[in-house]
This record gives structure tokens, sequence and C-alpha cells, in this order.
């Protein structure tokens, strides 16, 4: 959930699964492959750093998202695009996402 001028915009693993793990995979679909620090993550998804740590070591160590480098004091990781899971969570994502906007603009 990330709150801008006091709006709750959820992406929609978020608004589906409403947890730690689904704001983090919510940024898969806007940052793809790119490299992401702990706090970059946290701060996007309004999380604080040792629940975004704890969430980035699970998918870490389910092969959803790895380990790429540090610069000074500052671990990063990205998405495994290429892994297949992830790839199917993301197409899904962005089909939901279609769907929702195709709802809105019919509604109008």
């Amino acid at each position: 959930m990330v709150r801008r001028d006091k709006v709750e915009i959820f992406g929609p693993l978020t608004k589906i699964f409403s947890n730690s793990t689904a704001m983090i995979l919510d940024q898969s679909l806007l940052v793809g492959s790119m490299q992401q620090s702990i706090l970059m993550l946290s701060e996007v998804a309004d999380l604080s750093y040792n629940t975004t740590e704890k969430v980035v070591k699970r998918l870490v160590s389910i092969g959803l998202m790895e380990y790429i480098g540090k610069i000074k004091n500052v671990r990063f990781f990205r998405f495994k695009m290429d892994n297949v899971y992830l790839h199917e969570i993301v197409q899904c994502a962005h089909k939901m996402q279609v769907e929702r906007l195709r709802e809105e603009v019919e509604a109008e």
C-alpha cells in the first residue's frame, strides 16, 4: 500500500492478498528486473525496513528475487523476471490491472 496525499493506492496483488509480500511483489510490476535496495522497496511499499528485509530474504530463498551486489553498505536485489512463477504472477497482475481499467472506463 502506498500512501500519497492521504490516498491509498493498492497494486493488484495487494488488493487480493493484502500482506507485505504482495506489496513487495507489486513492485515487480513497476520496476521489472531493475536493481532495488531494501530501503527503496520499503519506501515505495510503505513498509518498515525490517519487514521489507524479511520479505526480500524470503523471496530470494524461493528464487523470485536475487542478490546482485553491494555498494558501500547498501545491498541491491532484483526481481528474477525470467523465473517462470514470477513471470506468471506478473502476467496475471497485468491482466487484472487491464480488466480494472476497462471496468472503470465502461462505468464512465
